[in-house]
């Protein structure tokens, strides 16, 4: 699903994969995450992965590390010292990463708000028994510190990391111990964790696929493959049997809950290309025997008009929507349902206009509460807000644990991690159109869409048909959503920015930064971020033209402070970077004029591609030299 529940929203960082590892090679790889207090969900967190597969988990609720896969526990037999011995050590890193995350707030003048701190490390092995390792350091979702395994250095991507680098440095003996973990250690317990589980880890499932538009009129069809397994595979498009390289979108490669793997390749085309050509998507993947070809003119429509459905009240619904004019206003609601034992509430729902979060509620503090000082104004025109949305939360708390278990049954998921997604809203535009949408996900996957045109629900996955039949026996349930999304949703709307104009329509502008991996990266990325409101454009420009072959767009995301941002990568040669004048253009309405930024003054965040990682397992790094 194209929309990013608020669940995967907060668990990004531990679903981002680092190496796009071949076939042949392996992989293993650290996330910890440290949250300040007081959001419901844990204020440590580490997840190791082999291969993209999650084998321990360690967060600050449980206090102890536990394996994630029945293979992992093999290690126990070769070192019954083993699960003590790793939670001690991550014991010892959530005091560290506590202080290190603390020191930053200081350094960055961040005094309240929820702030995270991110470190990843890890070690490749490739099938030609090459090695290669990086540790790294982010904030915020921003690059702060990485090692230099080359030069035992540590970079500053970002001017409050400088001090840290300075201390690391003193010695040099932090870069020392480092390095020899990731080429060393590292290395040795991943072959040690790649023959425990050579079964799962050399498994090949073939993909499932599916091509579609989330409308007619849409300008971008979607080819998607699911639940392949290795991670490894090939998305394409052709023009009349022809390779295209132009007009192609294609995504990284997300985990599955199941440890599979899923990857989207998309296609920018108008109707009129579409009626003359044949356009078909190709897939491969080492479990095929031949390439699936899939021809777009069998494709699915998601929603036909662009229309979904909603809700009751001040909440009820969402999508990755809200991404209108400048003039555009937005109301939306994301739930997510989560199958208990994994220390995150089961039921949790946030509601935003225009991007900023202004409610949320969990099944854990049990209320609907304000996240922004301005919809607390509702209270003096509707003094019983807060008590109605609580109560109307409760219910639909109960409402979709049922459904997820029903779906979990339809899909014969009897065990594991799963998640049922509900999303709404509305949109009201500068000309007073309105649009409204109501879908629901499972597992990250497309499952019900309100067709409010035909007032029928559309089941994009089998197991939905059945409640596709249930809802639309009656036809009230797709009036009541469409009433409650083209109505109600709307005079909700209107109030909530009436309430927070000053916020809403502040205009913030962006800082704008170029730059490259290393020195021989293939791709340059322009960087837009702290800007209000969320409509921006970046684009590439070589010799004052505008490029537009080999430029993605990636899509617009928040940042922690309601503000946003937005990054375009070019992907160019060396020599191509020193023949020609390559610039990017960031627009946004807070600018008087454009923000031109050139490639000749893009920074390096390491030279060589390379970073350093810890000791046994995971790192077991003790006493560095301070932050």
């Amino acid at each position: 699903m194209e929309s990013k529940s608020f669940l995967f929203e907060v668990l990004f960082f531990l679903t981002c994969p680092f190496f796009q590892a071949s076939a042949g090679t392996h992989t293993l790889q650290y996330f910890y995450t440290a949250v300040t207090p007081g959001i419901n969900f844990p204020e440590i967190s580490v997840v190791g992965q082999v291969d993209g597969e999650k084998i321990v988990y360690f967060d600050s609720n449980i206090r102890k590390m536990i394996p994630k896969t029945e293979w992992i526990q093999k290690v126990q037999d070769d070192d019954p010292d083993y699960w003590s011995r790793e939670t001690q050590k991550m014991m010892y890193h959530q005091e560290e990463l506590k202080i290190f995350l603390f020191t930053f707030m200081n350094r960055f003048n961040h005094s309240d708000g929820v702030h995270t701190l991110q470190w990843m490390y890890g070690c490749e092995l490739g099938d030609d028994n090459t090695i290669r390792g990086y540790d790294h350091y982010g904030y915020d979702n921003e690059d702060l510190l990485a090692l230099d395994l080359k030069t035992l250095t540590w970079i500053a991507v970002s001017p409050p990391a400088v001090i840290s680098k300075h201390q690391w440095e003193a010695t040099g003996d932090e870069a020392k111990n480092r390095k020899r973990y990731l080429e060393v250690e590292c290395i040795n317990w991943l072959k040690k964790f790649v023959s425990y589980g050579r079964e799962t880890l050399k498994r090949k499932v073939p993909p499932t696929v599916s091509v579609f538009q989330q409308h007619s009129s849409s300008p971008e069809v979607v080819c998607h493959a699911t639940g392949f397994f290795p991670k490894a595979l090939l998305i394409s498009w052709q023009k009349d049997g022809k390779d295209m390289y132009e007009d192609v979108d294609l995504r990284e490669t997300l985990p599955n809950q199941d440890g599979s793997f899923q990857k989207r390749c998309i296609l920018k085309v108008s109707a009129e290309e579409l009626q003359k050509h044949t356009y078909t998507c190709v897939i491969e993947h080492s479990s095929l025997e031949k390439d699936l070809v899939l021809s777009v003119s069998e494709r699915r429509i998601l929603r036909d008009g662009g229309s979904g459905g909603g809700s009751d009240g001040g909440s009820d619904g969402g999508s990755d929507g809200g991404k209108g004019s400048t003039g555009t206003h937005t109301l939306q609601y994301f739930y997510t349902a989560v199958t208990p034992g994994i220390n995150f509430p089961e039921i949790s729902a946030v509601g935003l206009v225009d991007g900023e979060k202004i409610v949320y509620f969990d099944s854990n503090i049990r209320k609907m509460i304000p996240k922004t000082e301005w919809i607390q104004k509702v209270k003096d025109d509707d003094p019983d807000y807060w008590s109605r949305e609580t109560q109307k939360m409760m219910y639909h708390q109960e409402e979709l644990k049922m459904f997820l278990f029903t779906f979990m049954n339809r899909f014969n998921h009897s065990d594991g991690v799963h998640t049922l997604q509900w999303m709404y809203g509305c949109e009201l535009g500068d000309d007073n159109t309105i649009r409204g949408y109501d879908h629901y996900g499972y597992d990250n996957e497309d499952l019900l869409a309100l067709d409010l045109k035909t007032l029928t629900w559309i089941a994009v996955s089998p197991p939905a048909v059945i409640s596709k039949h249930q809802w639309d026996a009656t036809g009230d349930e797709a009036k009541n959503r469409k009433k409650y999304l083209e109505v109600e949703c709307i005079n909700w709307l209107k109030k909530f920015v009436s309430y927070g104009r000053e916020i809403l329509k502040r205009k913030v502008p962006p800082k704008g930064s170029v730059f490259q991996q290393h020195s021989s990266s293939p791709e340059v990325v322009c960087h837009a971020t702290g800007f209000f409101p969320k409509a921006l454009l970046i684009s590439w420009q070589k010799d004052g033209q505008d490029v537009y072959e080999d430029v993605e767009l990636r899509e617009t995301l928040p940042n922690q402070d309601g503000s946003f941002q937005k990054r375009c990568i070019l992907k160019v040669s060396a020599e191509e970077l020193q023949k020609h004048t390559y610039t990017c253009v960031i627009e946004h309405s807070s600018l008087e004029k454009d923000l031109v930024l050139p490639v000749s003054e893009r920074r390096i965040l390491r030279d060589g591609g390379s970073d350093g990682g810890s000791d046994g397992g995971s790192n077991g790094r003790k006493g560095s030299t301070g932050f």
